[in-house]
């Protein structure tokens, strides 16, 4: 059922828009305890990232790159279970989505993203 509110959401973004896109199919993943996963897009500042993940457990989650030796971390959240949203580069760039786990067990996460084509 949590799988199925999910998809759902991610149609409407689907929907929402007319612009080309290129979707990436569910990922499941286990996140090792004290451990995080990345998963790295690049993007340009002409497209939009629309993302949404579902984790078993609150995780730390950020979108970050590398600015020379610095990492820049234009989306973060703090302690989330579920969240979905849109991202805007200003500039062209490999970005990372990453979730962090916190836990000294292991959780599950399920996440989706689409890269658009802006209009």
């Amino acid at each position: 059922m949590r799988r199925l509110s999910m998809a759902m959401i991610f149609l409407i973004f689907v929907v929402s828009g007319c612009a080309t896109a290129r979707i990436k199919e569910h990922v499941d993943k286990i996140i090792d305890p004290s451990s995080s996963y990345e998963e790295c897009v690049e993007l340009l500042p002409t497209q939009t990232l629309v993302y949404l993940f579902k984790a078993s457990e609150p995780v730390k989650f950020n979108i970050n790159y590398n600015d020379g030796n610095t990492v820049m971390y234009p989306v973060s959240q703090g302690r989330i279970s579920s969240w979905w949203d849109t991202f805007k580069p200003e500039k062209e760039e490999n970005f990372c989505l990453t979730w962090e786990n916190t836990r000294s067990y292991h959780i599950t996460l399920y996440f989706e993203y689409e890269i658009r084509d802006r209009k």
